[in-house]
């Protein structure tokens, strides 16, 4: 980039005068001190603290010795040169010295004193009244170290816990018109504090058979979080860790984890970087795809700029630089990005050794007899390749394996990976995949083929794993005209043999929230087995919706309509209809609900071909906290107990959004925020009587996950008044008057106008003492009305003179 025509250079003796080389001495002096450690006497100086001071060895040719602040293409460099004038009026520096001030070398000595006004590439003007030397450097002469300008980092946020206990809740219950009846129960029980969390679900069901359990157990676990470490502990029942082409197993025993929601903000995949240059300071803009995503302020050198989250596959990026002269210029770039890689150095891993579970919602205590152990690992190897193992063991097999993702520049990502098992029987399996992501056209495709008797620990207490799989997608987008896909899988499995399907996808928005679709899928070994699905779908406003459907399946026509209309997720009433009519079938369905601060109600009437059947369920929570227990809503995550210290009626809010208002006991119950991350909650004190005061009123709270946290706002009723001072004249006391309430222990507060003061902690009988600007002193007491409301007035209270 062009750089402005300089200012004309300072000549000899331009700074040949005393006071100008006085303040130069002066400022070094500052730098001098601000090297002290920081308990010398100028630490607290901000904005003077990162001056450093560039010395030299001297020259011994100099005339002059000048120490000048360095600026440097309009930006200050917070460095002090020193600038050595010889007797032909020429400006030297150290080499050394303009390297650290952000100044290429290229092409000069490794030492010594350089004449600057002999350095190609760069200008500069000496500014005499301000002791600064104002370099201007070409593009190629900058030696700035790259600013990365919006760069993504996680942030591990200060979360907290308040030890306590829940039990989540589903009931449900079903009636039919021939004496049938059943009625099922799913609970969790959890625990948690600074210790983790402690939870237990379980399922009870009955019917008129009588041929369930009571009562089933299905996972008991205790949870151990590292946030720093982004590291999870798990003991009990987990699932195990897995990639792509291996297999999750159900085991009971300890699990040591990578946990990326540990911290939310963290982006794991490795993001488009668009760099460029500055030659003066200037405004950048990033645009990705035609959408702004950044704006801001670069200074004069090498800029890096990332695409924003959320961008996955092929793009269009452009950075736009407009300079401190207005001109602006634009360069593009295309680029590919996959949420499939891991950022470089970055890796995610799982280990667990344990016994396999059996007959998982069956089976309360029934686990594998052999003992297991397994592990996963990814590892970003680079920005564009992702390295993975895998590796089982069990008392009959030992199982290795691994594989990897590829970014092939913008063409897309290509993964593979190989696995083998010995043991009782052994095989091998091997995987192929790939997949592109582009603004219209999507296309992905993917094989895994199991040889011999190829096992993984799984197979072990269930099915061993398939024998083939492939599956292959295309999409185009049309824009206007909608979009249209196709897709093709097959899965053999030893019990259930081949499964090969291919089908066709047509979707289209219409105007006013309607939309169409249409898909086909046929069973490639079943001519007969095609189905045909087709729909209409209007969505009037965010909750209420109509659609129709059309259904063939095997020479069959169904046709269905539904209506309805879902609950506010802050709560409320929600309601649907739906009918399914065609050849043999003859259903419909009436369902209401209602949504509130103490769970979820729902309940209905259906019919199919003739049998009527009534339902009805509720899921909702308990929670023990605070030394008393409170009914919500079902708690999947983390929340919060809001106090306002017994003071009923409070107004309770979450991220500037009205909820709810505290109970008779003061507690409002905040659920399902986002844990690990801020959640903005206040309180509206404006409504509180004027005698109430709060330690806060809002604030950023950080709950870990499946966890409650306690928020105390310190509500808190003062007894305070008005009281009016007036002298033995019945005059008021002079403005500025100094009064301390006696045994109150409180700062002393200031009479105002017409010789009223403002005082808190007020008992039933109070003495006050009073010191006048004047010096004299004066005392009273006062009672405190014992009916008063609000903050009242008393007075006028006469202050008697204290004599010496």
């Amino acid at each position: 980039m062009p750089v402005p025509t300089p200012q004309p250079r300072s000549r000899r003796g331009s700074m040949a005068n005393p006071a100008a080389t006085s303040c130069a001495w002066r400022l070094v002096l500052a730098s001098l001190l601000l090297s002290l450690p920081a308990g010398g006497a100028l630490a607290e100086a901000p904005d003077l603290v990162n001056i450093g001071l560039l010395r030299g060895p001297g020259l011994p040719a100099s005339q002059m010795d000048l120490y000048l602040e360095v600026t440097l293409n309009g930006v200050s460099t917070q460095r002090v040169l020193h600038v050595a004038v010889t007797a032909d009026g020429h400006h030297h520096a150290w080499i050394p010295n303009l390297r650290d001030a952000g100044i290429r070398v290229d092409g000069l000595p490794a030492e010594g004193y350089a004449d600057l006004a002999a350095i190609p590439g760069l200008d500069y003007a000496i500014d005499t009244p301000n002791q600064r030397v104002d370099f201007i450097a070409s593009a190629e002469r900058l030696g700035r170290a790259t600013q990365r300008l919006n760069a993504q980092s996680g942030k591990a946020y200060d979360a907290r816990v308040t030890p306590g206990a829940l039990l989540n809740y589903d009931l449900y219950g079903n009636a039919g018109d021939r004496g049938a009846r059943s009625f099922s129960a799913l609970t969790e029980l959890r625990g948690f504090g600074g210790w983790g969390v402690l939870n237990s679900t379980g399922l009870s069901a009955f019917d008129d058979a009588r041929e369930q359990e009571p009562y089933t157990r299905l996972d008991t676990t205790w949870s151990l979080s590292f946030e720093d470490r982004l590291t999870t502990l798990n003991v009990g029942d987990f699932i195990g860790g897995n990639l792509g082409w291996s297999r999750a197993t159900r085991m009971g025993g300890v699990q040591l984890r990578r946990n990326f929601s540990l911290q939310p903000g963290l982006i794991t995949y490795p993001l488009p970087a668009f760099f460029g240059q500055a030659a003066l300071p200037s405004s950048v803009e990033l645009y990705v795809n035609g959408i702004r995503q950044y704006e801001g302020e670069v200074a004069p050198g090498p800029f890096q700029l990332f695409a924003v989250p959320g961008v996955n596959g092929s793009g269009q990026a452009q950075v736009v630089l407009t300079d401190a002269l207005g001109r602006r210029s634009a360069v593009s770039f295309p680029f590919y990005n996959s949420s499939q890689l891991l950022k470089a150095g970055l890796s995610d891993w799982s280990l667990e050794a344990g016994v396999v579970r059996r007959d998982y919602g069956f089976d309360s205590f029934r686990y594998g007899d052999a003992p297991a152990a397994s592990g996963s690992l990814r590892y970003g190897w680079r920005e564009w390749a992702t390295l993975e193992a895998h590796a089982e063991a069990s008392e009959r097999l030992a199982l290795g394996g691994f594989g990897g993702a590829l970014q092939l520049g913008d063409a897309g990502v290509v993964n593979a990976a190989y696995a083998l098992s010995e043991g009782a029987d052994s095989g091998s399996q091997a995987s192929l995949g790939y997949a592109w992501v582009g603004r219209r056209f999507n296309a992905g495709l993917g094989v895994t083929q199991a040889f011999d008797d190829y096992r993984d620990i799984a197979s072990l207490e269930g099915e061993p794993p398939p024998q083939r799989s492939a599956q292959a997608v295309a999409s185009l987008q049309f824009g206007a005209a909608g979009s249209v896909s196709v897709n093709y899988s097959r899965l053999d499995t030893e019990l259930d043999g081949r499964q090969h399907y291919a089908g066709a996808g047509y979707s289209l928005n219409l105007q006013r929230g309607a939309s169409l679709f249409a898909n086909a899928t046929r069973n490639l070994d079943d001519a007969g087995d095609t189905v045909v699905f087709a729909g209409l779908v209007w969505s009037f406003g965010s909750r209420l919706s109509l659609g129709t459907s059309f259904q063939r399946n095997r020479g069959r026509n169904l046709y269905g309509a539904d209506l309805a209309q879902n609950s506010a997720v802050d709560g409320g009433f929600g309601w649907s209809l739906r009918t399914q009519q065609g050849e043999g079938v003859h259903d419909w369905q009436a369902e209401g609900s209602y949504r509130g601060d103490y769970g979820q109600l729902t309940a209905g009437s259906y019919s199919v071909n003739g049998l009527d059947s009534v339902y009805a369920g509720y899921s909702g929570g308990l929670v023990l906290m605070d030394r008393d227990v409170f009914a919500s809503r079902r708690i999947d995550d983390a929340f919060v107990l809001v106090s306002t210290s017994g003071i009923a009626d409070v107004p309770v809010y979450l991220e500037n959004r009205p909820i709810g208002r505290t109970d008779r006991g003061g507690h409002y119950l905040l659920t399902n925020l986002n844990a690990w991350q801020p959640n903005r909650v206040a309180i509206d004190a404006l409504g509180l009587p004027a005698q109430v005061q709060a330690n806060a009123v809002e604030g950023e709270v950080v709950p870990t996950d499946r966890a409650g946290l306690l928020v105390d706002f310190g509500l808190r009723e003062v007894r305070a008044a008005v009281v009016t001072l007036a002298d033995g004249r019945g005059w008021p006391l002079p403005l500025g008057s100094r009064v301390r309430l006696d045994g109150a222990g409180v700062a002393p507060q200031m009479v105002g106008y017409d010789g009223q003061v403002y005082l808190e902690g007020l008992s039933a009988k109070n003495r006050i003492s009073v010191i006048t600007p004047q010096g004299a002193s004066c005392e009273t007491a006062f009672a405190y009305p014992p009916q008063a409301s609000g903050i009242p007035v008393i007075g006028p209270v006469v202050c008697r003179p204290v004599l010496p």
